[in-house]
């Protein structure tokens, strides 16, 4: 280095000092410690070998000891060169103190403003810092200064592509190979634009390309793993992330898109382990916790779905995700009460959550508190007049307060959705016992345009059928839906009524004694109805 070499050869370097020297030079620091510590002993401010000592301490990484002979030497801010700050700098960003690897780079620029390391350590710092635009511009300064450093145009790409800016990004990465075209990491980088450009057989020819040069590359087998899921070949893809996992067992990232994989893949077992590894990497990271609490509720196993949602929600007391998760669980654990604080959370958080009012009024409809319930209810329309939901459950609620009118029209809102099944059955409901037959068979019919065969509608269209005297089309629903639940004894007994209506009195004496096969109970009723139809045989 120039530098050194202009310290080294000072007047007034002694023979122990170029001593000194050479062992640095040749790697040997130990060695070059023990020189400038007999040196230091003589004398403490002897700057050329504080110096010598301090960079001796961080290529040997003693970084705690090159920090101290550095920081040293800032008390002769005149006497020293500018790669003080430029070491001190690294060290701090090695350790992660990003504010004080600022401050030391910004005086590396100061004291040596025409040197493009300056700017480019500058341009690290902010990267890291996720300050893009900031990085982008160090970049371009570097290479105005030294056109052929191929790390700026790919730390310039990186940013680039967090911006989303994949032509220019290629532009970088493009220049970048012509200057340094055996840098694995500019076709691993590269393919990954290709990927977000679409352009998946460039990509690919990237990443072979990157593979060829370092056939240790885990990022250049990680995107290409990324490739082949975007080809929709799982397979392959998982095989090359294993490849990227077993160069790089801590490779968060691609443990993420191996858990999608196999999520899609149906293999939930081995997206499990994969988030769980994920987790081990950044165990505070909320949307891994979220993403595993969601495959858990998946799994059934709702109390390790909601540990999760309660680890995501001590990192995050305000994430609502995890509060509305927690009551949808609690809700299918009929812990009602606990379910209804979760969703109160975050209504509480976001008070113009929909869903969680949605929610609410629901399970509020469920422990029979209608009033309340109609609240809630009222307030996700009032929030969302499109919501079909909010005037579904609405209807509902309104029947147990027993205003039909108010019910049917909130039925007939939530069926501006045209495929809305429920809102059809409920709807018929309610007009059949309004004994408004005719209308309830016309909904239930609707029902079973989008929900064929359900055996529960064609039993009610049966009973709309028959008391409109439509006897054969009430035995033609009661046979549909005895064929689609075999074990109906409502529907056999009303079969029964159907065939006796149309005087087929034998098939109604079977259709009852199978009624009373089947449950006891209405032995009362087909005892007088089965001796009526045996009068006519």
């Amino acid at each position: 280095m120039s530098f050194l070499k202009n310290i080294f050869s000072k007047n007034n370097v002694d023979v122990k000092l170029a001593e000194a020297a050479e062992l640095y030079k040749s790697k040997d620091y130990a060695k070059a410690i023990e020189v400038y510590n007999g040196l230091l002993s003589e004398d403490e401010n002897e700057l050329s070998a504080l110096y010598g000592r301090g960079l001796s301490f961080f290529y040997s990484l003693d970084h705690v000891s090159a920090r101290t002979d550095f920081e040293k030497l800032l008390k002769f801010k005149a006497d020293i060169p500018a790669y003080v700050y430029y070491f001190l700098s690294r060290i701090s960003f090695n350790s992660k103190d990003f504010e004080a690897a600022q401050k030391y780079a910004e005086d590396f620029i100061k004291n040596d403003g025409e040197n493009p390391e300056s700017y480019f350590l500058l341009a690290e710092i902010q990267s890291v810092l996720k300050k893009h635009k900031e990085t982008i511009e160090l970049c371009e300064k570097v290479v105005k200064l030294k056109a052929d450093k191929a790390e700026a145009y790919i730390l310039g790409a990186k940013s680039r592509i967090e911006l989303e800016d994949y032509n220019k990004a290629l532009i970088d990465l493009n220049t970048a190979a012509e200057v340094s075209p055996n840098i694995a990491e500019v076709y691993s980088k590269r393919a990954l634009v290709q990927i977000k450009m679409g352009k998946f057989k460039a990509a690919q020819k990237d990443a072979d390309k990157a593979l060829e040069i370092d056939t240790n590359s885990a990022e250049a087998y990680y995107f290409s793993g990324l490739i082949k899921w975007k080809e929709r070949d799982a397979e392959l893809a998982i095989e090359s992330f294993d490849k990227a996992l077993r160069l790089n067992p801590k490779y968060f990232e691609v443990y993420l898109k191996r858990f999608e994989v196999k999520m899609k893949s149906d293999d939930p077992d081995g997206a499990l382990e994969d988030i769980n590894e994920a987790i081990k990497i950044r165990p505070r990271s909320v949307s891994n916790y979220l993403k595993r609490g969601k495959l858990k509720s998946g799994l059934f196993d709702y109390d390790g779905a909601l540990e999760d949602f309660k680890k995501v929600i001590k990192l995050d007391r305000k994430n609502v995700e995890a509060f509305f998760l927690s009551g949808d669980i609690l809700n299918k654990l009929n812990k009602f009460k606990f379910a209804e604080q979760c969703f109160s959370k975050v209504i509480d958080i976001d008070p113009k959550n929909e869903k969680a009012f949605l929610q609410r009024g629901i399970l509020k409809l469920k422990k029979k508190e209608v009033h309340s319930a109609i609240e809630d209810l009222c307030e996700v329309i009032k929030l969302n007049e499109e919501n079909h939901d909010g005037y579904y459950y609405r209807a509902k609620a309104k029947e147990k307060l027993a205003d039909t009118q108010a019910a049917l029209a909130d039925y007939t809102k939530a069926l501006t959705n045209a495929e809305y099944v429920n809102a059809y059955i409920g709807r018929g409901k309610l007009k059949f016992n309004s004994e408004d037959y005719h209308s309830a068979v016309n909904d239930f019919s609707k029902a079973l345009k989008l929900k064929p065969l359900d055996p529960s509608v064609l039993y009610m269209r049966g009973l709309a059928n028959l008391k409109e005297t439509n006897d054969a089309d009430a035995v033609d629903d009661f046979t549909l839906a005895i064929k689609n639940k075999a074990n109906f004894a409502e529907a056999f007994f009303q079969r029964g009524n159907a065939c006796f209506s149309l005087r087929q009195y034998q098939n109604a004496i079977n259709d009852w004694k199978e009624a009373e096969k089947q449950q006891p109970k209405f032995k009362a009723k087909t005892e007088k109805l089965i001796a009526k139809a045996e009068k006519h045989l």
